[in-house]
């Protein structure tokens, strides 16, 4: 299957739709900078195409039509719109528009409070993107299941798909889908805690941002910066950021991201001890988001609120807010993912995932035939391999194994020194048996944000089987090598484990190992191996090097 990265939204079109075409294309063209002319034109292009019967030209009107209410009013105004336009789309020559409906709906039900109903949105929106080829709603789709693990507190799983659709992203080449990926893995980072990376993700992002047609975008932005500052107790430079976040929304007029910088705003003032003002952006907050409905944020709002006059000893109110918390949590959760999703979707959604990574794979060749003429043999391999772990996100033993090779050849080539560690997770049987497989799981996904952390984009990290690791080190020698496996042992040693498991203490031990001129693959790694192993003979949550003679 080739994989086109991009797809015409549109067949040949009779000249009688002309008119219809041109005010559809107006309205794509003028959704991010002015959602309000495109409303305005889609309207238009709706009348026209349902007086001239043209179905699938009014069906193309009303996604835009949709997409704009829910922007500018919310779900309940988007909703109608975009089921009506789904029994226009035909199924056997629309497959694409009504992946992007779907989408849509998906959008409509998680502002409703409905995630259950939004996933199976997606799924069909997935499988449709995969089977039209349109890798741009792939993005889209992968970016909204994420969200849905945002809701329910998951942030591992959310930021696995938010990096898959950011590597979708990326392969496609387009600057508009890498910016917004990029925006929520930085939300992901923020509360997972890696406020640096998240920062830089943030910082990495504006290069990609198209201005001035995104600025709902670049306010995104300064709200994330904004928290970051303001989790660091830099309240000045955070209040800077949020201020110039919420002045954009306005300008914009986008309700959904006017109150999630109030609700920023909310909380950093009382983090500041600013009650008042607190209270001010919390009710404003309140207020907006009671125009358009979304109950994860009014569910948030409240529970700021009932903090905030519990802890000014206004019990009544107190409580008014708590019940109001409580009930937006029910709905949530009684809608909730775990209990919610039926076997079907949940099978269908690990066979779509498959899917993905084939895609992603066809997608890497596309772009090594654009650059170069590789041998039949490597494309071959490239075209049925998937190089990413499940698990954890990170590069898996296959991509180790074919990439160690050219690493160390150029090494030896070149006489320029690498390096190589192989970390292994301290008594992980233990873990398993003791806690959970699932608590296991969850050690090694987070293991990986760990090992990743301070890693230069020339290095390899990639699971090498089981609890073990291999982060390959270019240009490395053996004391700076040593010097990066102490880090990454404090790292762990360090960290919150109680965070996925009361209790649980997690520690690494690694060996470290200097490529010798005589060395192979297999004697690299042996070197490393017994390094590891001296590691745990000596205590386990250590640091070993291999002899250099």
């Amino acid at each position: 299957m080739a994989v086109t990265p991009t797809l015409p939204m549109k067949t040949a079109t009779p000249a009688p739709f002309s008119d219809i075409e041109r005010l559809i294309d107006e309205a794509q063209a003028s959704y991010a900078p002015r959602c309000e002319q495109t409303l305005v034109l889609a309207q238009q292009a709706v009348e026209l195409a349902r007086k001239a019967a043209y179905a699938e030209g009014e069906a193309r009107a009303l996604l835009w039509w949709a997409k704009s209410a829910f922007v500018l009013s919310g779900w309940r105004d988007a909703k109608p719109l975009v089921t009506r336009a789904l029994k226009l789309a035909p199924e056997q020559t629309a497959g694409a528009l009504r992946a992007q409906l779907q989408h849509v709906v998906a959008q409509c039900h998680v502002a409703a409070g409905h995630p259950a109903l939004a996933l199976q949105s997606w799924l069909q929106c997935l499988n449709g993107a995969l089977q039209t080829e349109s890798v741009a709603t792939v993005v889209e789709a992968c970016l909204g299941i994420g969200d849905l693990y945002v809701v329910h507190d998951d942030r591992q799983q959310a930021f696995y798909y938010h990096s898959l659709a950011h590597e979708f992203a990326q392969l496609l080449g387009d600057d508009d889908l890498c910016a917004k990926s990029s925006l929520f893995l930085a939300s992901d980072l923020i509360k997972l805690k890696r406020l640096d990376i998240a920062k830089s993700v943030l910082l990495g992002t504006e290069q990609h941002l198209i201005l001035p047609l995104r600025r709902d975008w670049l306010a995104e932005m300064c709200n994330y910066l904004g928290l970051i500052y303001s989790e660091s107790g830099e309240f000045e430079l955070a209040r800077r950021y949020l201020d110039r976040a919420y002045e954009i929304n306005l300008e914009t007029g986008y309700l959904w991201d006017q109150t999630v910088t109030l609700l920023s705003l909310g909380r950093m003032t009382r983090k500041q001890g600013n009650d008042a003002e607190a209270e001010n952006f919390l009710k404003r907050a309140l207020d907006v988001v009671m125009r358009f409905g979304a109950a994860n944020l009014i569910m948030q709002i409240h529970e700021e609120l009932s903090k905030l006059y519990e802890a000014r000893g206004d019990h009544a109110r107190a409580v008014m807010h708590y019940i109001g918390f409580h009930d937006h949590y029910m709905q949530i959760a009684r809608e909730g993912l775990a209990t919610q999703a039926t076997r079907s979707s949940a099978r269908r959604l690990a066979n779509l995932e498959i899917k993905l990574r084939l895609m992603s794979s066809e997608l890497e060749v596309q772009q090594l035939r654009q650059q170069s003429q590789a041998t039949s043999q490597q494309m071959k391999q490239l075209e049925t391999a998937a190089y990413r772990d499940g698990l954890t996100g990170i590069y898996n033993r296959r991509t180790l194994d074919q990439r160690l090779p050219d690493l160390v050849k150029l090494a030896q080539g070149s006489g320029t020194p690498l390096a190589i560690l192989v970390i292994d997770f301290d008594h992980f049987k233990l873990i398993n048996d003791n806690f959970s497989h699932q608590t296991g799981d969850r050690v090694l996904q987070e293991g990986a944000l760990l090992l990743q952390e301070g890693i230069r984009d020339a290095d390899l990290l990639a699971r090498y089987g089981g609890e073990e690791f291999a982060l390959v080190l270019p240009g490395a020698t053996l004391p700076v090598a040593v010097q990066v496996a102490e880090r990454i042992r404090q790292r762990v040693a360090n960290f919150d484990w109680d965070e996925i498991a009361p209790g649980l203490r997690v520690t690494v031990s690694i060996g470290c190992a200097q490529l010798r001129a005589t060395d192979t693959i297999e004697s690299l790694i042996a070197l490393a191996d017994q390094a590891l192993y001296s590691a745990k003979r000596g205590g386990r949550n250590r640091v070993r090097e291999a002899a250099t003679a």
